[in-house]
């Protein structure tokens, strides 16, 4: 029994580890700043994130 658990434990570990990402390697969690830069950003960012820049304003380069 013992070790069935230590088993579930390390799958569980193993599991979680691989699924983890970098802080930061999704550039849509970079906010508005990124979104409202252009369409395109924002369009890959979703549709709340185009709400947003249209309610808000795009940004000007």
């Amino acid at each position: 029994m013992r070790s069935l658990l230590i088993f579930l434990c390390l799958v569980a570990i193993i599991g979680f580890v691989a699924e983890a990402q970098f802080v930061g390697s999704d550039p849509c969690t970079f906010g508005p700043g990124f979104w409202c830069a252009s369409l395109q950003n924002a369009q890959r960012c979703g549709d709340g994130a185009v709400a947003h820049c249209n309610r808000v304003g795009w940004q000007e380069e």
